[in-house]
């Protein structure tokens, strides 16, 4: 049975929808579109052009405009409540229905004059789909039907039936809102909203906006605005309001604008103040989860759960929130900006980061802030954001601002580490006659300590500062943990230096490192060359003075540049007598510099000429390699078994300051249920490491390549494959791991020493003989026994 008789057998009562004129519309529709080979089933059609629609239903007065979307509607209900087959009959069914919503589209995104009658008429139309919220999400154009009422009727006093028939459809929106397509309903929410308010209360009266209370931080923020006084919350709902339209990854001028406005209205102060209290709410806040139950129309209902942490229109509106903080630049919001960055890009299990969105926005903020303190706050998350895409956006705006400043990104980040107003590493805050203490003790470790008036140490914090300095007491706390942060952000960036042609003039160095009051703390313990023309010399800063590897106090020009010193490029000897001088002094190394190791090349590699096989054929744990490539900035997607495991053949990273980037070639371990339930690989098989120009994509011989380079890269892969390793795993054999591999995971277990655990033995043999083990333990080959 055809559309047409369907929809007359049913609406046989109804003369509008007895037309057989509408249905020829349909069936013509259809037929010119097969003519000319152009009809796809689930798209809607541009009518624009054709003659039946240029010629015909477009020059319809509006009256039968309308009636003839109400028969649209009832010919795309009579197919939904179809059973779907293989007929050539149900596809035709199908392709009218397509034909239909294209044009109901049409008709409410051109002019249409709508009488309240017709809003009636067409609300009820709606409803139709009230069993399928599917379907009605996806082809039901409500949004252009809104628009045409708010156009048409703002200001104009409705009908108390046609707001009952509102409220009714309200009820049903909010009901399809459980079953996806949230951002959609909310907006459909809004506009029904807004026509029932401004009916019931006039345009003169300010509409209340709150935030979705569905998520983590939508319930909160609206118990700050109820508790507003009157007079200051007819600022903040349009504010809220103009903050939920933030679209796009960055603000426009306008928006920015219209924002500024209403934050004057509020008061700078007191903007601040609420805002930063959200932004940390929602920094310590964790995700949900929440059950919906779902009821298809003529099938048993079944329960689905939604992990949530920001509802869409909530996630736009702290986005916006966030844009808006870039008129600022105080020390306090930065911080707490950078906070909410990192939460937003902390991963929910199945669904990607928390709120990607707004962390973007973020960094946006922090690059667009006067001064140098949100580049201070971009270049910490750099090292501890681990999503590529992230760091691509975090690097993009470290960029931009080095060049608005005429400098590389490399020297901005220097100049915008705040040093937090430490002296090597220890701030003293005063209270009244006591004063508290700031202590760096390790790298992402400090200490607070207290003391009287005569100098004396207290163990706990004075009773007087616990009230009388309860806010000041709280930003010391604060501030040790950003403390704690951005320490450990710079010792993992200089670590990360190594790979790059990094130099300072001796005057920079002096006063971006050696007299930084937090960077001087780690300067003071590593290993520098200060380099004049042919002239060397390797120091540390020991007893107040450089020294060199014997301890001797050296000297050098401050005409001299600075550069960090690396065991690849230094003799055996001096390795060994440094590594040797630290010991003896009992000097703890802020990072692995004179007991790093050391990969030089083989003549294995020089053979093979441009790759080398020194890491191939182990099996890793493929979760947790990805996860140490991304700590240490190497590219990878996660090999799975939907795609016969070639997503990706190799992890990546690259060396701009060379023009060319390292591989590392991987292979899925391809074998029967070894993948996760969302399809991923458990294992990968390494391959070989190689270096590839980055504008022709030619391999480069290793020899080439510089040592140092060569050796940190080595360095990286090493370290994927001794802690991803199965054979490092003891027990992974007697759990089930793949019996293929056995013998894989027992000649790793008891073979050779990698580079790493080389170094370690090393270690060990220095420091066993000075403990109080030594008389019962030894290294025995392999082992300490």
């Amino acid at each position: 049975m055809s559309i047409l008789n369907t929809s007359k057998k049913i609406f046989s009562s109804d003369e509008n929808f007895a037309d057989y004129e509408f249905s020829k519309i349909i069936q013509d529709t259809l037929e010119s579109f097969e003519k000319n080979e152009s009809f796809s089933h689930f798209y809607i059609k541009k009518l624009k052009g054709l003659d039946i629609y240029e010629k015909g239903v477009k020059k319809w007065n509006d009256n039968r405009k309308v009636e003839f979307a109400l028969y649209c509607l009832r010919v795309m209900d009579v197919f939904h409540q179809t059973e779907w087959g293989e007929e050539e009959e149900s596809v035709k069914e199908h392709d009218e229905a397509a034909i239909a919503i294209s044009y109901l589209t049409h008709l409410f995104r051109s002019k249409l004059s709508i009488t309240q009658a017709d809003m009636r008429n067409l609300l009820a139309g709606f409803e139709l789909f009230k069993g399928n919220p599917w379907h009605f999400m996806r082809i039901v154009p409500v949004k252009p039907f809104l628009k045409q009422v708010i156009k048409q009727y703002e200001g104009v006093k409705l009908e108390e039936e046609t707001l009952d028939s509102f409220r009714s459809f309200l009820k049903l929106i909010i009901a399809f809102s459980g079953n996806g397509a949230q951002k959609e309903m909310d907006d459909i929410a809004e506009k029904i909203n807004h026509i029932i308010f401004t009916t019931e209360r006039g345009l003169e009266t300010v509409k209340p906006v709150f935030f979705v209370e569905k998520g983590v931080l939508g319930a909160y923020v609206n118990e700050v605005i109820k508790a507003l006084p009157e007079a200051e919350k007819v600022f903040w709902y349009p504010l809220i309001a103009h903050t939920q339209k933030a679209k796009g990854g960055q603000p426009k001028a306008k928006f920015l604008q219209e924002g500024k406005i209403l934050i004057d209205e509020i008061g700078v102060a007191k903007f601040k103040k609420i805002v930063n209290d959200w932004f940390l709410q929602l920094a310590k806040a964790d995700h949900i989860t929440i059950e919906h139950v779902h009821q298809p129309q003529y099938q048993d209902a079944y329960t689905w759960e939604e992990t949530l942490f920001l509802n869409s229109k909530n996630s736009d509106a702290i986005k916006g929130l966030v844009w808006l903080c870039s008129y600022f630049h105080d020390k306090n919001t930065l911080q707490n900006l950078c906070a909410l960055a990192e939460r937003t890009y902390k991963k929910i299990p199945g669904v990607g980061p928390a709120a990607g969105a707004v962390g973007n926005a973020c960094f946006y903020t922090l690059y667009k802030s006067k001064g140098l303190e949100g580049i201070g706050q971009l270049s910490k998350l750099k090292l501890r954001i681990k999503q590529t895409n992230a760091k691509k956006l975090i690097e993009k705006y470290l960029t931009a601002a080095a060049e608005e400043k005429g400098m590389s990104p490399h020297e901005i980040e220097d100049i915008a580490t705040d040093d937090y107003g430490m002296t090597v590493g220890v701030k003293s805050i005063a209270f009244d006659d006591y004063r508290a203490e700031i202590s760096t003790v390790k790298v992402g470790k400090t200490i607070l300590k207290w003391f009287r008036p005569d100098g004396k140490a207290q163990k706990s914090i004075p009773a007087f500062a616990k009230t009388k300095y309860k806010t000041k007491l709280a930003q010391l706390k604060k501030e040790k943990k950003q403390i704690e942060q951005m320490l450990t952000a710079q010792r993992n960036r200089i670590d990360l230096m190594f790979r790059k042609k990094v130099s300072w003039t001796f005057e920079d160095f002096q006063n971006l490192y050696f007299n930084h009051g937090l960077r001087s703390w780690l300067t003071q313990k590593i290993i520098w060359n200060f380099i004049e023309g042919d002239k060397k010399i390797t120091a540390l800063w020991f007893d107040n003075q450089w020294v060199n590897r014997q301890g001797e106090q050296v000297v050098f020009s401050e005409k001299c540049t600075v550069k960090l010193w690396h065991p690849a490029e230094a003799a055996t000897d001096e390795v060994q007598e440094w590594r040797s001088f630290l010991i003896k002094n009992e000097i703890l190394q802020p990072l692995k510099q004179a007991f790093r190791e050391v990969y030089l090349l083989t003549d294995a590699e020089v053979n093979t000429g441009t790759y080398s096989n020194r890491m191939a054929a182990h099996i890793l744990k493929q979760h947790q390699f990805n996860m140490l490539a991304k700590t240490r900035g190497w590219k990878y997607s996660l090999l799975g078994a939907f795609d016969n495991g070639y997503n990706s053949l190799a992890a990546s990273i690259d060396l701009p300051d060379y023009g060319f980037s390292a591989e590392f070639w991987l292979n899925e371990v391809n074998i029967d249920d070894a993948f996760n339930e969302t399809g991923i690989w458990l294992y990968i098989a390494t391959d070989q490491v190689r270096f590839i120009k980055k504008n022709t994509r030619d391999v480069i011989e290793l020899e080439e390549i510089p040592v140092v380079v060569f050796s940190e890269i080595m360095r990286d892969t090493d370290l994927f494959v001794g802690v991803a390793s199965v054979g490092n795993d003891p027990n992974w054999r007697d759990n089930g791991g793949v019996i293929e591999h056995y013998t894989y995971w027992e000649n790793y277990s008891f073979g050779n020493l990698s580079e790493t655990a080389k170094t370690r033995k090393t270690i060990l043999e220095n420091l066993v003989p000075r403990l109080k083990i030594r008389d019962c333990a030894e290294v025995k080959d392999k082992y300490l026994v």
